[in-house]
């Protein structure tokens, strides 16, 4: 969970253009989308990866064993 915490203020600091006199963010909402879905679409692609690899070696290893 602290890693998907750490990426969404990633994600918010990078689309941050300025503050308020409140010192509230303004955020521009078109880049902070773009950022979410790069980082949701590289860690789908890596998970995408990872079970494949996982997935060849279980058969390989099941092969082996016949």
């Amino acid at each position: 969970m602290e890693e998907v915490t750490n990426l969404l203020e990633f994600a918010i600091e990078d689309s941050t253009l300025s503050y308020d006199l409140d010192d509230r963010p303004i955020i521009d909402k078109n880049k902070l989308v773009d950022m979410l879905n790069e980082i949701i679409n590289r860690r789908e692609n890596a998970l995408k990866h990872r079970i494949k690899k996982e997935a060849q070696e279980a058969i390989k290893k099941v092969l082996h064993e016949v």
